[in-house]
């Protein structure tokens, strides 16, 4: 349900249709009032894919690898799709003449006067040829939103060192072509420099346009969930890049408002190492109507409470009447991790302060191990993932102190998504788990992440290596095999505790698997 809040306030005078009641998209995050400008975006071709870069320690590079995603790996200046998040491409060059060989004689010691060498004219091509390119320059990143503060918030954003940084105050000026994470138990809200408004939710990475409103290069959604709004009488034109997908997102009438997500879906037991998972990417209209042109030139359109679907496999999909999509960030939070943010926040106002030499890394992997609190643990563990540090997560694995409130299971959720986003970023989960589980056990590990098809748990023999993984040595493959199961079967009541073992809990999953495979029998 969208709340009783107006889509943005607006400032005295500005003409914008009533909005509807339940069109509000903010909670907690209202726009502040801007003096609106008419924005368009110019048609050029897709920039290339960036893929997210898998460590904070990355530096920034030129050559990328083409769609490849969170978080997360990944994840210095530029990132692409949540998979090992990479470094921020350079930014345009403007054109610079290459210098004039000078035609003075060197002379090195006043004892020893070595001859003058001729002046040599500039080199010309032959006739019929193109003159060599001239050597460029960087551009001066320029200012493309504003980060405005109504809360308590956490956003991270991307360095040119190739780090990340905690961004919070008020106005803070945001520059082209920087990434932005905003992580579990926070939203951001951003201004363009042309008004429009934008609500980021959490597990939300974008990268910024070069400049607004976005044109060569455009405004990037590489996962999550973002809000963008029509103010005045405006109608928005903006180039962007939906995951993989590129094209024209066009808010036709006045006060228009959209939400756009964009998820990550993988079958079951499909190969993490090979297999890409495919981006689902969802317009969902919250007011007005809106427009998606996409890179061939096809158009396609919906109003209040429609959506587009897009996928990769499938040609898009015009709905009328479309699932809801929540309006309010914050609303899948439950109370323990309410307080784990407010709690690690607070940390960071403490900690993070200009006279502090720690950085964001450094801070974080303290809380993830020395914290009294699991839901500031936890957090600490999810937000280093999200800036592409995996180890303190799958080290955790075989922490006994997750069991309270299930957070070993909400940290498996949140890995198995992350490493779907890319086979980079599953090659660097495999690799760290057998680093630190041994080769046997961590190739294990991987595979019951990796979860099976429930075809597949038909086979007797399967179903007999999983049960054996239910009375496995190690916490964390135990874990593994509970998590996979219920996930693969759906059954969730189960007496079974990897953390107390008992014979019991196992030949109740035993028989579980026998009528599994009775009931599939022959399919």
């Amino acid at each position: 349900l969208w709340p009783t809040r107006p889509v943005a306030q607006l400032p005295p005078g500005s003409s914008q249709a009533p909005v509807d009641d339940k069109s509000g998209v903010s909670q907690g995050l209202q726009p502040p009032p801007v003096a609106p400008s008419g924005s368009s975006a110019q048609k050029t071709p897709p920039p290339s894919e960036h893929p997210l870069q898998p460590s904070l320690q990355q530096q920034p590079s030129d050559s990328r690898p083409q769609e490849q995603h969170p978080s997360a790996a990944p994840k210095p200046e530029a990132p692409s799709e949540r998979a090992a998040p990479a470094p921020l491409p350079p930014n345009q060059q403007s054109a610079k003449p290459l210098p004039q060989p000078s035609g003075d004689a060197s002379s090195p010691s006043k004892d020893k006067e070595l001859p003058q060498q001729p002046t040599q004219a500039p080199s010309t091509p032959p006739a019929g040829e193109k003159p060599p390119a001239a050597r460029k320059t960087p551009e001066k990143p320029v200012e493309v939103a504003k980060l405005h503060v109504t809360a308590p918030t956490v956003v991270y954003r991307s360095t040119q060192q190739g780090s990340w940084e905690w961004i919070h105050r008020n106005l803070t000026p945001l520059l082209g072509m920087q990434e932005l994470v905003v992580p579990e138990g926070f939203a951001a809200f951003l201004s363009a420099s042309d008004g429009v408004p934008l609500q980021l939710f959490p597990h939300t990475r974008v990268r910024l346009p070069q400049k607004w409103p976005p044109g060569e290069s455009p405004l990037f959604v590489q996962e999550g969930q973002v809000v963008i709004l029509a103010p005045g009488q405006q109608k928005i034109q903006l180039r962007m890049k939906l995951g993989p997908l590129d094209g024209q997102l066009v808010l036709v009438s006045p006060g228009a408002a959209v939400v756009c997500q964009v998820k990550y879906e993988r079958p079951l037991g499909s190969d993490l190492s090979t297999q890409q998972a495919l981006a689902v990417v969802r317009l969902y209209c919250v007011h007005g109507t809106l427009l998606w042109i996409d890179s061939q030139g096809n158009q396609f359109q919906t109003s209040k409470g429609g959506q587009i679907l897009l996928r990769v496999d499938q040609p898009p999909q015009v709905e009328s009447q479309a699932p809801t999509l929540s309006s309010q960030p914050l609303a899948q939070l439950d109370e323990l991790q309410r307080q784990g943010a407010e709690k690690l926040h607070r940390i960071f106002s403490e900690e993070l302060t200009p006279e502090s030499e720690k950085d964001v890394e450094t801070l974080l992997r303290e809380i993830a191990t020395e914290h009294r609190n699991i839901e500031v643990r936890y957090l600490a563990l999810v937000h280093l993932a999200e800036l592409g540090v995996l180890d303190p997560l799958i080290d955790a694995l075989a922490d006994p102190r997750y069991q309270t409130g299930n957070f070993w299971e909400k940290l498996l959720d949140y890995l198995y998504a992350h490493a779907s986003f890319s086979s980079e970023v599953a090659q660097q989960v495999r690799q760290i788990m057998i680093e630190q589980f041994g080769r046997e056990v961590g190739q294990r590990a991987f595979r019951l992440l990796q979860g099976y098809a429930v075809q597949a748990l038909k086979n007797p023999d399967i179903a007999q290596e999983v049960l054996v993984d239910l009375q496995h040595s190690e916490l964390a493959v135990r874990r593994l095999a509970l998590w996979m199961l219920k996930r693969t079967t759906g059954e969730t009541n189960t007496s079974y505790n990897p953390h107390r073992f008992s014979p019991r809990g196992v030949q109740e999953w035993r028989r579980r698997l026998e009528r599994l495979r009775r009931t599939h029998a022959g399919k």
